[in-house]
């Protein structure tokens, strides 16, 4: 993952934690972009911090892409969820990255029949397990 990306630092203090403030974002107009161009090929430098309102793009054909540091500074693993609070979007592909330097890709979006997500409810959320004394990309 290019370095400049947000990083959302775990804290045990807190109940939850947005990630709004740490999110980059990149817009792929022609939706051609693959995993490994945004990771490491040049578009990976078009990453942008998103502001505000990074869901409220409008209805649009481009592909955004969104990335986000999850550092956990604590001795022991931390279990967090991931909730993305935008039931109407159709296609949602999450990647996680792992310690093999491979992705876990994980599906979400409303095209997804319910019964296949990970967690039973009506936003989508994902259980994120963050090693100790490590960094997540996500």
């Amino acid at each position: 993952m290019p370095a400049g990306a947000g990083e959302l630092v775990i804290s045990d203090s807190v109940d939850y934690q947005y990630v709004h403030s740490s999110i980059e974002i990149l817009e792929d107009k022609k939706g051609i972009l693959a995993l490994e161009d945004v990771t490491s090929g040049t578009a990976s430098m078009g990453f942008h911090d998103a502001g505000e309102d990074y869901f409220g793009l409008g209805f649009t054909k481009s592909v955004y892409w969104y990335k986000f540091t999850l550092n956990n500074p604590y001795p022991q693993s931390r279990v967090r969820i991931l909730s993305l609070d935008a039931a109407w979007l159709d296609n949602v592909e999450l990647y996680v990255a792992t310690p093999a330097d491979a992705y876990e890709r994980i599906v979400m979006g409303d095209q997804l029949p319910f019964e296949q997500r990970t967690i039973s409810h009506h936003h989508f959320l994902n259980k994120l397990v963050v090693p100790p004394g490590s960094t997540s990309y996500l």
